[in-house]
C-alpha cells in the first residue's frame, strides 16, 4: 500500500507540474526568460556566456551563474530552430512585477494570451520545462526516500512528508519553469539521501571508497547547479566529522576526503577557476549583483519583517513575476501551517536534547538523519540571510533547496501536534494538509492563472451587455468601439478607488498596439486617478481582439483625493512607443507619447440643480451646474469672477425620442448693458450613442457633457449675461424650446472684477 501511494503522489506532482508547463505562458515564472536565454546560447553551439557590467547579454544576471541545468537544456534542444526570440517574447511595459497586491498587468509578455504552436522557441522552451518536471519528481522521490530514514516506524509521517513536497504549489509551479532552482533542488535531495544511508548503518562501519566518490560527484554537481550548493560542502564536512569523530578514524578520514575532494574538483572545479581567471571573482556574485542591485542600505526591522513575509508565502504559492495571489485567507492557513511546523519541530528538537542522553545529545542528535536535515535546513537559512543581506529581494523558491530537510522538520513538528489528537485526528490530518495544498494548484489553474493571463474562456468577451450597462457608441482610431460602460455612481467617490467597466468591440483586426487611459479630472482638469495599460489590465492588447466580440474591461482606478465635488472620466488610446508631443492640452499619460484619441464618457457632480427646459425635437435640459474650481454655484444667481478667470459648466441633457441629430451647445457671453451682441462664446459638441446602437438604446438616457468657458484677458469689467444655445451640429441650425420658440437660455449673470 506504502509503495502505490507513493507512485500516486509520485504521478500527482508529475501531472500537475506538466499541466502548469501547458497553462503557464511562455517566460511567465521568474526569470524564466534569462534561463532560457542561456540554455538558448549553449543550445546554438556557443561557450558560455561571458558576463560584466558592460556585456550582460539577454540572458541578464543568469549569465553568471553555475552551467550544469542549461547545459543540459541545451544537448537536449540543439536541434530545434530557435530564431526568432524577440518577435516571440514581447515584455509588457507595465509588468507589475514584485508587488502581487496591485491589480491587473500581471502578465510580464505582453501576448501571454496569445495560443502558440509547439515548435521552435516554445518547443524549445516546453522541453526545458518538461525535463524540469522530471527533475522535480525526482526530488519526490527523494523526499520520500529522506523520510524513510527520518521516521523508519511511522508510515504516515513518511507519506506525509513526501506528500507535502508533491503538493506545495510554490514547488510545482517552479518545477515546470526553465530555471536552475530545480537542479540544484534535486541534487541537494540526493545528497541529502546518500549522507543518510551512510549514517543509518552502525558507526563502526566505514564509508567504502565507492560511497566517497559518490558524495564527491553529487558535491561537485551541487557546487556546478548553483551556488546555493556550495552549502553541501560543510553540510558533507560536519557529518562526516561527527561520524568518524566518534571512534577517532582520522587517517581514513582524511583518504576518503581526499578522494571526494579530488570529485568535487574534477566536476566543478574548471568553473570556479574560470570565474577567477576571467572576473577575479571565484563565485562570479560581483558580476551578478551588479545585475539583480545590491543593497546598499541595512535592513530596518520593518523592512525585515516584509521580506520574512513575502518569503514565507512566496514559498507556499505566489504565481507570476511575483504578481498573483492565491485567495488571502488561504495564506492566513498557510501562516498556521507554518506556525505550527516551526513551533512543534523547535519544541520536539528541544525535548529531544533535554531527553535521558544528557549533554552531549545535540551532538549525538546531528548524526541521524533528523539531524542531518536539522543541520541544512540551518545553512540553507544562513545562505538565504546572507543573499537577503547583498541583494534586494527574495524568494520562497531559493529555500527549494532544502525543501525535503525542511518537509521531514515540518512533519516532527505536525506530529507533536497532532500527539494531542485522537488517531482518527492524526490521520485526517495527514490527508487534509496534502489535499488542502493541491487544491490551491488546481485552483490556481483552472481559475487564477487563466484569468491572470486572459486564457481561453477568461479572455473577457461576453454574449451581452449586462442591463446596468450605459451605452456609450464612441469610436476611436480605426475601428474600436467603446460600446458601452458600467459608471460609478456618486457614493464611490468616497472611498479610495471607483469601480468602471468599460465594453469594447473592434470592427476590424487592429494593426497597433495602443495603450487604453483612463483619466479622472477635477474641475481644474487636475488628475485626481489614473490607469494607463493595454487593455485587459495588459493582458488583452489590441492586436489580439478578434473582430465582432464585446470584451470586458475592469478597473478599479485609484483616487488621489477622495469626495471631489466634480470628476470627469476621459477614456482613450495613446501611442506608448512614439516620440510626439501631446495632442491635447490635457495631463500627460504615463509612459509618454501623444493621446491618439480621448472621449469624455462621464461626469460626476456633487449637486446637480434640477432643470427643466424642453427643446424642440424631444431633447430636454434636466440639470445645470456652475462652478470656479471647487466651487459650485446655482443656475441664475449673480457670480463674481476676477478678469481671465474660468468658469466650468455642467449640463446633463435627455433625448426621450430616438433621433440621428447631432447636437452641439454654445455658451456665450453678452453685456448686460448691451443687447445687440455677444463678446465671448465656447461651442462644444454633446456626445451621445452612435445610430448602430440606437437599435439598442433606450429613450430616455442620460447625456452629459461638460464645457470650461476661460474669459479673455481683455474683456472690459462689468456684468454679463451668459446665455446657452443649443443647435444642430450638422445644418447649425439653433434648435429653440417649446412653447416660447426662443433659442436663448439665460444661465446666469457674470460679474467681472
Amino acid at each position: 500500500m506504502e509503495k502505490a501511494l507513493v507512485a500516486l503522489l509520485l504521478s500527482v506532482f508529475l501531472l500537475t507540474g506538466i499541466a502548469y508547463s501547458l497553462i503557464v505562458p511562455p517566460f511567465e515564472t521568474p526569470d524564466e526568460i534569462y534561463h532560457y536565454a542561456v540554455a538558448r546560447h549553449l543550445a546554438a553551439g556557443n561557450g558560455l556566456p561571458v558576463q560584466g557590467p558592460e556585456m550582460t547579454g539577454s540572458w541578464e544576471q543568469e549569465g553568471s551563474q553555475p552551467p550544469l541545468y542549461y547545459s543540459l537544456v541545451a544537448l537536449l534542444t540543439a536541434g530545434i530552430d530557435q530564431s526568432g526570440l524577440d518577435g516571440f517574447a514581447v515584455r509588457n511595459p507595465r509588468a507589475n512585477l514584485g508587488d502581487p497586491h496591485q491589480p491587473g498587468n500581471k502578465n510580464y509578455m505582453l501576448f501571454s494570451a496569445e495560443s502558440r504552436p509547439l515548435k521552435g522557441v516554445n518547443l524549445a522552451l516546453h522541453i526545458g520545462r518538461w525535463t524540469s518536471v522530471a527533475l522535480g519528481t525526482f526530488t519526490v522521490l527523494f523526499a520520500y526516500l529522506l523520510a524513510r530514514f527520518a521516521f523508519p516506524a511511522d508510515r504516515w509521517a513518511r507519506l506525509l512528508a513526501t506528500a507535502m513536497v508533491a503538493t506545495i504549489p510554490q514547488f510545482s509551479f517552479i518545477s515546470a519553469s526553465v530555471s536552475n532552482d530545480i537542479m540544484v533542488t534535486v541534487v541537494s535531495a540526493a545528497a541529502l539521501v546518500w549522507l543518510a544511508a551512510i549514517c543509518s548503518r552502525p558507526w563502526r562501519e566505514g564509508i567504502r571508497k565507492w560511497e566517497w566518490i559518490g558524495i564527491g560527484l553529487l558535491l561537485g554537481l551541487g557546487a556546478l547547479s548553483k551556488l546555493q550548493g556550495l552549502g553541501l560542502l560543510p553540510l558533507t564536512a560536519f557529518v562526516v566529522l561527527k561520524r568518524f569523530g566518534r571512534n577517532r578514524e582520522w587517517n581514513t578520514m582524511l583518504r576518503g576526503a581526499v578522494q571526494a575532494g579530488c570529485m568535487v574538483l574534477i566536476v566543478a572545479g574548471w568553473w570556479y577557476a574560470r570565474n577567477l581567471y576571467l572576473y577575479g571573482d571565484l563565485f562570479g556574485t560581483t558580476n551578478l549583483l551588479s545585475v539583480t542591485g545590491q543593497r546598499v542600505e541595512i535592513l530596518s526591522i520593518q523592512g525585515l519583517f516584509g521580506e520574512l513575509r513575502g518569503l514565507q508565502m512566496s514559498f507556499w504559492g505566489i504565481f507570476g513575476w511575483f504578481s498573483i495571489l492565491l485567495p488571502p485567507w488561504v495564506y492566513s492557513l498557510f501562516e498556521l501551517l507554518t506556525a505550527l511546523a516551526v513551533s512543534g519541530a523547535i519544541i520536539a528538537l528541544i525535548r529531544n536534547l533535554k531527553s535521558e542522553r544528557g549533554p552531549g545529545a545535540i551532538l549525538e542528535q546531528s548524526g541521524n538523519t533528523l539531524g542531518i536535515a536539522w543541520v541544512w535546513v540551518l545553512i540553507s537559512l544562513a545562505l538565504l540571510g546572507y543573499w537577503i543581506s547583498v541583494a534586494l529581494g527574495s524568494q520562497g523558491r531559493l529555500l527549494f533547496p532544502a525543501i525535503t530537510a525542511l518537509a521531514v522538520v515540518a512533519v516532527t513538528g505536525l506530529r507533536f501536534w497532532a500527539g494531542f489528537l485522537p488517531r482518527v485526528g492524526r490521520l485526517g490530518l495527514a490527508f487534509i494538509i496534502p489535499l488542502g495544498l493541491w487544491s490551491c494548484s488546481l485552483f490556481a489553474l483552472v481559475e487564477l492563472l487563466p484569468v491572470s493571463y486572459g486564457l481561453g474562456d477568461a479572455a473577457g468577451s461576453v454574449n451581452e451587455l449586462p442591463a446596468d450597462a450605459t451605452p456609450i457608441g464612441r469610436v476611436y482610431g480605426e475601428g474600436v468601439e467603446l460600446v458601452a460602460a458600467r459608471l460609478p455612481g456618486p457614493d464611490f467617490f468616497d472611498g479610495d478607488s471607483v469601480p468602471l467597466t468599460l465594453y469594447f468591440r473592434a470592427t476590424q483586426l487592429q494593426e497597433r498596439d495602443l495603450e487604453l487611459f483612463i483619466h479622472l479630472l477635477d474641475a481644474h482638469d487636475r488628475q485626481i486617478g489614473n490607469v494607463t495599460s493595454h487593455p485587459g489590465w495588459g493582458a488583452r492588447p489590441l492586436t489580439l481582439w478578434q473582430p465582432g466580440p464585446i470584451y470586458e474591461d475592469s478597473y478599479q482606478i485609484p483616487l488621489d483625493r477622495p469626495s471631489p465635488n466634480f470628476a470627469r472620466v476621459v477614456v482613450g488610446f495613446v501611442d506608448q512607443s512614439s516620440t510626439a508631443l501631446e495632442s491635447e492640452g490635457l495631463l500627460p499619460v504615463a509612459g509618454g507619447g501623444p493621446r491618439i484619441e480621448s472621449r469624455v464618457i462621464w461626469t460626476h457632480y456633487e449637486q446637480l440643480e434640477p432643470i427643466t427646459v424642453r427643446y424642440e425635437g424631444g431633447i430636454s435640459l434636466v440639470g445645470a451646474a456652475l462652478g470656479q474650481g471647487d466651487i459650485q454655484h446655482s443656475t441664475g444667481q449673480l457670480i463674481d469672477i476676477a478678469q481671465g478667470g474660468t468658469l466650468w459648466v455642467a449640463m446633463r441633457w435627455q433625448e426621450t425620442v430616438d433621433s440621428d441629430t447631432e447636437y452641439a451647445t454654445s455658451l456665450r457671453l453678452r453685456p448686460v448693458k448691451d443687447e445687440g451682441s455677444w463678446v465671448h462664446q465656447e461651442d462644444s459638441k454633446l456626445w451621445k450613442p452612435v445610430s448602430s446602437l440606437q437599435a439598442n438604446a433606450t429613450p430616455g438616457a442620460l447625456i452629459d457633457s461638460l464645457v470650461r468657458l476661460e474669459l479673455p484677458e481683455e474683456l472690459p469689467g462689468g456684468e454679463y449675461e451668459l446665455q446657452l444655445v443649443i443647435y444642430d451640429a450638422e445644418t447649425l441650425r439653433p434648435v429653440v424650446q417649446d412653447g416660447t420658440w426662443e433659442p436663448e437660455l439665460l444661465l446666469a449673470r457674470l460679474r467681472l472684477n
